[in-house]
């Protein structure tokens, strides 16, 4: 068992907002540096999209992030490589004060993996998406291979970390790995920061013109499936010409997307927003949340509609899959029914005793064992995770 007092962590990450001491991430990568003697995060990046001064890697008292400033993408891993050799000496970490932990069994995950190697830390894989899934394999030629990557590199690690019940039971039932080694832990989601929260931009009033809104946030990429939302969304329209979809996020299919709506004449009803820091006002002033991603490892987005008052339409994904039943407390279509997300958006927009229905019942979800909505518990079980492997 480690002496946890000891503990320091070495985490390799892809997770460039970190750096952004306002942001979500960096608050989150704070409060798990209180656990520990140290935590030390080293990002992927190149120096073209995000250049970070490497002399200034100090963010706190514990926190310390290093950027890797590669020249491009496939320099990640042996730059991180580098830089977590230098921090294993220069900081002293060992096998018997310290912990290894990736963001994925990927390409961190390879990192991680020849660093506990030549170190002897041990080694803790985060799982955060569903890559058990088919769509997954099909979602871009990469994941063929980080799919590869992640058969090599699971089975060695030490104690893994997912997001799910159902990629838990994926991981035991692939890699007959012991159900002792794996711990259920998604993302925290603050629920006294979401609930208190002031509404600082009201949709109804920005967007007037529209009787009932949808809103979408996401990353805009292909796995995420927004084609089927807005092809359905057109059809919705015809028969309810004052209904708005506003899309939050942005990504490398925006232009695709644009010009779907451009050929579905849906300028005045789909408003693209790019990334917004409060999507919390959002939520509490939509009518509706919209998604039919392929796979989702949990879906943070879900509980934090539930929080803010806002009816789910989804695919039946993630946390989705796990904690919601069609018609109770969201409504379901299968990725790619057009048609299903079609009568769902006709549903919530004709019928208000369904909305709030589902509305009120999904509240009820807040209560599982598995959604941990306090802060003290969650970062108690995220420190228990390194404990006793």
């Amino acid at each position: 068992m480690l002496s946890f007092h000891l503990v320091k962590i070495l985490s390799i990450s892809t997770e460039r907002r970190i750096f952004d001491r306002e942001s979500e991430v960096h608050s989150r990568a704070f409060s798990y540096s209180e656990l520990f003697d140290e935590l030390h995060i080293i990002v992927f990046n190149t120096k073209k999209n995000l250049k970070i001064d490497t002399e200034k890697n100090q963010y706190g008292e514990k926190l310390f992030v290093y950027p890797t400033n590669s020249i491009n993408r496939w320099f990640y891993i042996f730059d991180a490589i580098k830089t977590g050799q230098e921090i294993i000496k220069g900081k002293k970490l060992n096998k018997d004060n310290s912990y290894i932990t990736t963001q994925d069994p990927f390409e961190t995950g390879l990192t991680g993996w020849f660093l506990s190697l030549k170190s002897k830390i041990k080694l803790n894989v985060q799982i955060h998406t569903d890559i058990f899934s088919p769509y997954f394999k099909k979602g871009h030629i990469l994941n063929l291979l980080r799919i590869s990557i992640s058969n090599f590199i699971i089975p060695k690690a030490d104690s893994i970390r997912v997001v799910s019940r159902s990629i838990k039971d994926s991981v035991i039932n692939k890699f007959n790995v012991d159900k002792n080694k794996i711990t259920i832990l998604p993302i925290i989601v603050n629920k006294e920061k979401i609930i208190n929260s002031e509404i600082v931009e009201d949709l109804r009033k920005k967007y007037p013109q529209f009787d009932f809104i949808f809103l979408l946030i996401s990353r805009l990429e292909k796995e995420k499936n927004i084609l089927t939302i807005i092809k359905s969304f057109a059809n919705v329209v015809k028969n309810n010409p004052r209904a708005g979809l506003i899309i939050l996020g942005d990504g490398n299919w925006r232009n695709i997307l644009e010009k779907l709506v451009r050929s579905h004449k849906l300028g005045v009803n789909v408003i693209f927003e790019g990334w917004k820091n409060d999507a919390n006002s959002y939520l509490k002033t939509a009518d509706a949340l919209v998604s039919a991603s392929f796979y989702e490892g949990y879906g943070m987005i879900f509980i934090e509609a539930v929080l803010c008052g806002c009816p789910i339409i989804s695919s039946n994904v993630g946390i989705i899959k796990e904690e919601f039943k069609d018609g109770e407390n969201a409504l379901i279509c299968d990725a790619t029914d057009e048609k299903c997300f079609l009568m769902a958006m006709t549903k919530l927009i004709t019928d208000t005793n369904l909305k709030l229905r589902i509305t009120e019942n999904a509240k009820k979800i807040l209560n599982e064992e598995n959604i941990i909505l306090d802060k003290k518990k969650y970062l108690k079980k995220y420190k228990k995770q390194y404990e006793s492997r």
